[in-house]
């Protein structure tokens, strides 16, 4: 997906705002989410946060509009949405149709977290910057203040955090041969 987004140059970040709950329960799923306090029993409308599979079907139901509405250049992670164009005004049209799609919808947004036309994204532990896609210099930081490791189990844990950046380190699989 990181790779998808930063064929583009143009970028809008949203936030759902208490995203689960934005998502209506049917009536036979209500009895499985039943709790009892001060002595009434109560169960959720929408899918509360914390629910086994809530994530997975918040993350379905979000995928469906999108793919439902033809909306295109538009990437969904859970509550975050990016959308992104290759100039101003094909990114423009792009937010403008999921937009219109999310007031259908009543989707409502944490606006102190949405981020409008900026030409560079943090996302998923990387930068993404006018088409071109790097490793977020926040997160680079514990690998560069890493202590060097003293067992093989350390040793195993830094290999790790290496790794996930391994597309970044020249000939990285050379280099981590025992």
């Amino acid at each position: 997906m990181v790779s998808d987004i930063a064929k583009y140059k143009v970028y809008s970040t949203l936030d759902l705002r208490s995203a689960y709950h934005q998502i209506p329960l049917r009536e036979h799923e209500k009895k499985y989410t039943a709790f009892e306090a001060n002595g009434s029993l109560y169960q959720f409308r929408r899918v509360p946060f914390g629910v086994t599979n809530g994530v997975a079907c918040f993350q379905r139901v979000i995928d469906r509009l999108v793919a439902e509405n033809k909306l295109e250049a538009v990437f969904v992670y859970i509550d975050n949405i990016t959308i992104g164009g290759m100039d101003q005004t094909e990114h423009d049209e792009n937010l403008r149709r999921f937009l219109d799609v999310a007031d259908k919808h009543q989707l409502t947004f944490n606006e102190d977290k949405c981020v409008f036309s900026v030409e560079s994204v943090d996302l998923l532990g990387y930068t993404i910057s006018q088409g071109v896609l790097r490793p977020d210099p926040d997160r680079m930081k514990p690998l560069r203040e890493l202590p060097v490791p003293h067992s093989p189990k350390s040793v195993k844990r830094a290999m790790g955090m290496f790794s996930y950046y391994s597309q970044w380190i020249p000939r990285f699989s050379d280099k981590i041969k025992p």
